[in-house]
């Protein structure tokens, strides 16, 4: 079963300079490795005082600190889809705006009419007698 319906409403997107943004997007690097240490620290800590699993704590800590890792990058990923998003949308609004507040050319319908009638009257002139043919 899904949990969407009781899930709370996402936070606005704060409007924030381009700097920092991209201070945001520089730190994911630092968060992996933090992770990744602070992980396999655990391990290691567990293996020698708690567990003497030799090497398996080791590597458990050291998969919670990669998965801790990923979701980082994950968590940034989707920060980033959002805010492009929300972008490309007040771009979009923009553009709207502008295109509803240009006058659209008016098209003088009769005149065209008359226009389309006189050509078939001209196609019709020019046939050949001889044809005997109605086109």
């Amino acid at each position: 079963m899904s949990d969407e319906g009781n899930r709370p409403p996402r936070a606005p997107i704060v409007e924030r300079a381009r700097w920092f943004q991209l201070t945001e997007a520089a730190s994911v690097g630092i968060e992996m490795a933090a992770a990744v240490g602070v992980g396999a620290g655990m391990g290691i800590y567990l293996e020698r005082n708690v567990t003497h699993w030799a090497p398996w704590t080791t590597y458990i800590g050291l998969g919670i600190g990669l998965s801790a890792a990923v979701l980082a990058v994950i968590r940034t990923a989707r920060n980033f889809t959002r805010m492009i998003a929300a972008e490309e949308a007040d771009e979009a609004e923009k553009a709207a705006r502008a295109a509803a507040a240009t006058p659209v050319p008016v098209v003088d319908e009769p005149a065209d009419l008359a226009d389309e009638q006189d050509t078939a009257h001209q196609a019709r002139d020019r046939r050949d007698p001889r044809d005997g043919a109605e086109p």
